[in-house]
């Protein structure tokens, strides 16, 4: 028997079957939909609170001509570093937290003087003219600390540019390894991907570690390398390098295979005072 729509209750019962089937997937495609936005808003926030404290810490260490000039209450007045909203780790909840900020002039206390006050674990500035790399670094007490807490120990996907803690000679050894992120925002040491054109390689080959003492180091690059995460440069292994003061630089290759990875080989060239 047909009903007044001329649909048999078979029909009508098929129907609503999928009817109900097609909200369900309509469901899940709205929520898939609003998780992947959801996440890639955390990220963004994530990406651009690194970016802020990474931007104020380079106004905070440039700010004085060197590292012995005291620094006025006005040298820091502008400073409002917060990560409130990032908790940290739970593990680190002691840690030295970078917080700056601009209260009424009475209230604040004696400004940091070094980035060291800020964390004990600072070692030195690296920066590359050309490039977006101008960044602190640091050397944790394993190679695990910073892939994911940034320069004041918060919890960030960016990370921090840290040394490998087996490095205890630091800049001053017969070899120095740095590791830092690919981000794909750009940022930490994605711009090392552009060594492997060699006109980017002759235009920029020279890299600046700017010391605590208030030396300079200033390193060349001779080699750039495509390998991956069992090349005997990460056991510390640079026996087929003739080079004093060796500094190497790692970091991933976006888009390839997981295990890749980009080194860039650097010699010592000369230290100088920038005072």
């Amino acid at each position: 028997m047909k009903n007044i729509s001329g649909k048999t209750k078979t029909q009508i019962k098929l129907l609503s079957r999928w009817d109900i089937l097609y909200v369900a997937l309509l469901s899940v495609g709205f929520f898939l939909i609003a998780a992947a936005l959801n996440s890639l808003v955390a990220n963004r926030r994530e990406y651009d609170s690194a970016r802020r404290e990474y931007d104020q810490l380079r106004e905070l260490y440039f700010a004085a001509p060197s590292p012995q000039a005291a620094q006025t209450v006005s040298d820091v007045s502008n400073f409002s570093v917060f990560f409130a909203e990032q908790p940290a780790l739970e593990e680190e909840a002691s840690s030295p937290v970078l917080q700056i900020s601009a209260p009424a002039e009475e209230q604040i206390a004696a400004p940091p003087q070094s980035l060291a006050e800020i964390n004990p674990d600072f070692v030195g500035w690296i920066a590359i003219e050309g490039t977006a790399i101008d960044y602190p670094v640091v050397r944790g007490a394993d190679n695990e600390v910073y892939l994911k807490r940034s320069f004041s120990k918060r919890r960030s996907s960016s990370g921090a540019i840290f040394m490998d803690y087996r490095c205890e000679q630091g800049f001053s050894g017969p070899a120095c390894m740095i590791y830092g992120h690919n981000m794909r925002d750009g940022a930490m040491f994605a711009p090392l991907v552009r060594y492997l054109k060699p006109a980017f390689l002759e235009a920029h080959p020279e890299i600046f570690v700017s010391m605590p003492d208030g030396e300079t180091l200033i390193y060349r690059i001779f080699d750039v390398r495509r390998t991956d995460v069992w090349d005997k440069a990460y056991s510390l292994d640079f026996s087929d390098i003739a080079t004093d003061r060796l500094l190497v630089l790692s970091t991933c290759i976006n888009g390839a295979d997981e295990d890749a990875r980009l080194l860039i080989y650097c010699e010592f060239l000369e230290q100088s005072n920038v005072d």
